[in-house]
């Protein structure tokens, strides 16, 4: 009886570990790393943070959905290479996944980190073909500050009429975005929060309604997905919950997903080493959609 329960209890583990490695292993993935984005003959090009990385299936044959995540830190700090393994992990499930880093306060203003993010989303419309992504299904997401900066660069078009371009988007996914009703996240700020916060939109009042989602949700013109992460931080539940109440008094339709028992910082990282596959497979099936 024990030589049975050992054998059907081995042949369990065996069955499980094929099963976990074929979940995580739809497609074998290649990486370009380190690509500029912008010419290295503009005055405003930075070699580290004018860079992407591109992670996508080998296979080839049928071009791909794209997806474009855009690290939050504050608008001052973060890197593309922290999330090597969230652009891996999306690309096991098809999609060609592109890391972008952009130039962070006090480096440049938000005006100009805004544009850097945009002319990252245009180069790979440009170019994402020669990874096997299709340039018509692109769909952009950003965790916290990211957050932010995806929501103002679907729904002010002044980023890409900068370049005299039109949004390449189709969806954008809201992956527990800070700032979305931005005069509505700063209150409970601590002292050294709200100095640093002043930084990026300075004393100026215009800036902050320059700068605020919340004036441009009218413009929502493609699909946009909210990931609500039940334990995220109160300013931004707080900011969150106003800008959905304008969405549906505006009609304006959208999807949400509850991430139950998650914080902020654990949420992202949940995506970057694949602790919660059910979310990330739910994600890559919203993308997949598009």
């Amino acid at each position: 009886m024990r030589n049975s329960n050992f054998s059907n209890i081995s042949l369990l583990i065996f069955a499980f570990i094929c099963l976990s490695k074929n979940a995580n292993s739809y497609y074998e993935i290649k990486a370009a790393k380190n690509i500029s984005y912008q010419p290295d003959t503009s005055v405003k090009f930075h070699e580290k943070f004018n860079s992407l990385d591109i992670y996508y299936p080998e296979d080839k044959e049928k071009p791909k959905s794209v997806f474009v995540f855009i690290y939050g830190g504050f608008w001052f700090f973060g890197d593309k290479s922290q999330f090597a393994l969230l652009g891996r992990n999306f690309a096991k499930r098809g999609i060609v996944t592109v890391c972008i880093n952009y130039r962070q306060i006090p480096l440049v203003t938000m005006d100009e980190q805004l544009k850097d993010c945009a002319l990252a989303i245009l180069w790979v419309k440009n170019n994402i073909a020669t990874y096997g992504g299709n340039p018509e299904k692109i769909s952009i997401g950003g965790h916290s500050s990211g957050g932010h900066i995806s929501a103002l660069l679907s729904w002010d078009k002044r980023y890409y009429d900068y370049y005299n371009e039109k949004d390449p988007a189709v969806a954008v996914l809201q992956l527990d975005g800070a700032a979305l009703e931005l005069n509505s996240f700063v209150p409970g700020f601590t002292d050294r929060q709200y100095q640093k916060i002043k930084m990026v939109f300075t004393d100026d009042v215009k800036n902050w309604e320059i700068y605020n989602p919340y004036n441009y949700v009218e413009e929502s013109k493609i699909p946009v997905l909210y990931l609500n992460v039940e334990y995220t931080y109160p300013e931004i539940k707080r900011s969150y919950a106003l800008l959905k109440n304008r969405m549906k008094s505006k009609g304006i339709l959208y999807d949400e997903m509850i991430i139950k028992k998650q914080t902020h910082v654990l949420f992202i990282y949940s995506l970057i080493f694949n602790r919660n596959y059910k979310v990330t497979n739910e994600i890559a099936k919203y993308i997949l959609r598009q």
